[in-house]
């Protein structure tokens, strides 16, 4: 077995575990299917520790088989830091152990401990050169968010007693397992564009914490509203109804008014892909043409009549025509939010295939035309060997980038530096990588200019690689144009049967509108589903407890992790503290969110319902922080 057989034994294990947990939880009596339950996550929480410690040390720069001739030198022969950090993994060891067995009673104590030990260690190998940070790579950083939530579920299953919330989190771990799987699992994909400052690893480490924590408030919030939630009266419903109804007959008439307009979502512009708008003549229009608009003007219809029934609902409440003391309104909100945000999800690793399979093909036509204009030069014919070493010339650029980052700690380099470091063999390998990578030289060169020169590097070997079962080699230009030719071809189909549009405004619109189409179904079974699962929640001042404790706790941690640190990296790596990238604007709105809410709750101004949609408010806003630059572009896109 491999490490990636173990990751599939936890994903099976979580699957499990998620199907028996929700069973539990709509069933009365249904302890003995929850300890079941909570078994499987045991079974896939050990099976993927053991796949992230193989990996861990399979990606090692020395075979496992030298770690203990090394251990031995290290104390006869030094250097003594890093018999330091040998003794300080035994030490991380013994006290995991020592917390275990004091505290053995107290699983909360003990499994968290021994988790927080696990991920030390894996720290503490990175110093020996062992291994890398267990989050650099966006396949290992799920992988290890998904184990943290199963973590998380079996240390606070004792203590918080709520099955629902059990299921919620094997929900997220059995998600994130999903989602880590879909990545390459290659070394080369980079979760961010420099791991060189561990201002970055707080950063990103206790930002992932905080957002965390603020989803268990989040499900524990809904909850609440659910256990709280009283049969609405006949004149609430209806009036519901009717509201809605005026939203979205106000929505349909500005939506109108904007595409007539040529305002927004054109359908030559939304439907067709933009090589099918240079011919003299557009093509016939197909399904996919009458997918991507009606998708487009149902995600615009969708979101202003979302805002504009709960403008509306407000006002009428403000106004007392509405008297929703028992929380149909809330419930509305939660039953569609948590509809909508699970259709995202799946909707996103659905479409994801699609768009990588696209920027693939943009990527190999880009490479094709670099082989042609250096490459090949002015031989007669692309060869085998001449392909091979232009692959080997671009790792070997790459991995000497690696080696620069790694050890050029004077970086970043400065105008007043350089003098003083005329006699370092490492500003002149850097020169060298700039010369050989045809970079141009210009100061301050920072640890991020030099990571994306590796990356891009890297990029382009694996490019060049993927590119070469498209030609037949030995390759003349005739045979390059034929290539190309057919690249074109294939991205152009690509791009015609995508099923969202190519054009960013109208990305955004068909994707919404293709998640409304997923969301409905799941809130109308969550809406017939929410009785019958208030029934076996807890009380509901004990979920609200819960929730408004997981939010102070977790403010801290991702006031520091996200805003703090953050910024002190974002000053080491690009110069500036604060660039209003997507990103940040959208982790200080989620912030001020949550400022508001703990300030509010401090005052007892705000109501318990009210104060869980507020809550559920900061996480929706936190997460599309998480995922904004994906489309809004931005420093953090890393693209």
């Amino acid at each position: 077995m491999t490490d990636v057989s173990f990751f599939w034994v936890a994903f099976v294990a979580y699957l499990a575990a998620m199907l028996v947990l929700a069973i539990a939880a709509l069933r009365r009596g249904g302890e003995g299917l929850a300890r079941a339950g909570r078994a499987l996550v045991w079974v896939g929480l050990a099976a993927q520790t053991v796949s992230i410690v193989w990996r861990a040390f399979v990606l090692g720069t020395e075979p496992l088989h030298q770690f203990f001739p090394r251990l031995a030198s290290s104390f006869s022969a030094g250097p003594r830091w890093q018999a330091a950090v040998y003794v300080l993994l035994a030490v991380v060891a013994a006290a995991a152990v020592a917390v275990g067995v004091v505290c053995r009673r107290r699983r909360v104590v003990w499994l968290v401990g021994g988790g927080l030990a696990v991920v030390v260690e894996l720290i503490l190998l990175d110093f020996l050169d062992f291994t890398r940070m267990p989050i650099e790579k966006v396949y290992e950083y799920l992988s290890l968010a998904s184990w943290c939530a199963a973590l998380a579920l079996l240390a606070l299953s004792p203590t918080l007693r709520v099955v629902v919330l059990d299921a919620a989190l094997a929900l997220a771990a059995c998600l994130l397992v999903v989602f880590a799987a879909i990545q390459p699992k290659t070394i080369e994909l980079q979760l961010v564009p420099a791991l060189q400052s561990y201002w970055l690893f707080i950063h990103v480490s206790l930002t992932s914490v905080g957002f965390a924590i603020f989803g268990i408030a989040f499900v524990v919030a809904a909850l609440f509203v659910v256990k709280a939630r009283e049969p609405a009266a006949a004149a609430t419903r209806r009036r519901a109804g009717l509201t809605a109804a005026a939203a979205v007959l106000v929505a349909l008439a500005l939506v109108i008014v904007l595409v007539e307009s040529h305002l927004a979502l054109e359908f030559k512009q939304v439907a067709y892909a933009p090589h099918e708008l240079r011919g003299e003549s557009l093509p016939p229009v197909g399904l996919v043409h009458l997918v991507r608009i009606a998708a487009g003007w149902l995600g615009a219809l969708a979101t202003a009549a979302y805002v504009l029934f709960w403008v509306f609902w407000g006002a009428q409440r403000l106004l007392g025509r509405v008297a929703d003391r028992g929380g149909h309104g809330h419930y509305l909100f939660v039953v569609t939010a948590c509809a909508m945000f699970a259709a995202c999800l799946v909707l996103a690793a659905l479409v994801r295939g699609q768009e990588g399979a696209i920027a693939g093909a943009y990527e190999q036509r880009a490479e094709l035309e670099r082989l042609s204009r250096e490459t090949l030069g002015a031989a007669d014919a692309l060869t085998e060997q001449a392909l091979e070493a232009d692959i080997g010339r671009s790792r070997a650029l790459a991995a000497e980038a690696r080696r620069i980052l790694a050890s050029a700690r004077w970086l970043p380099l400065t105008l007043d530096k350089q003098p003083r470091l005329t006699d370092d063999p490492r500003l002149a390998s850097l020169a060298g990588l700039y010369r050989d990578a045809g970079r141009e030289w210009k100061l301050p060169i920072r640890y991020k200019d030099i990571k994306q020169i590796g990356r891009s590097l890297r990029k382009q070997a694996d490019t060049t690689a993927a590119l070469r079962s498209h030609l037949r080699l030995p390759a003349d230009r005739d045979e390059l144009a034929r290539t190309w030719d057919g690249l074109t071809a294939a991205l152009r189909r690509r791009e015609a049967t995508a099923l969202l549009p190519r054009r960013p405004v109208g990305q955004v619109a068909a994707f919404v509108g293709l998640a409304v189409v997923l969301a409905v179904p799941l809130a109308a079974a969550l809406y017939w589903l929410g009785p019958r699962l208030g029934e076996r929640l807890p009380e509901p001042a004990r979920l609200d407890h819960i929730s408004y404790v997981a939010i102070a706790v977790g403010y801290p941690v991702f006031t520091f992790g996200a805003l703090f640190a953050g910024a002190i990296w974002a000053h080491f790596a690009w110069g500036n503290w604060w660039s209003w990238d997507p990103k940040e604007v959208g982790s200080l709105v989620a912030w001020v969110l949550y400022t508001i809410y703990l300030h509010q709750r401090y005052r007892e101004a705000l109501s318990p319902r009210t104060a869980a949609v507020a809550g559920m408010l900061g996480f929706l806003a936190a997460t599309l922080s998480l995922a904004g630059n994906a489309f809004l572009g931005g420093l953090h896109a890393y693209s």
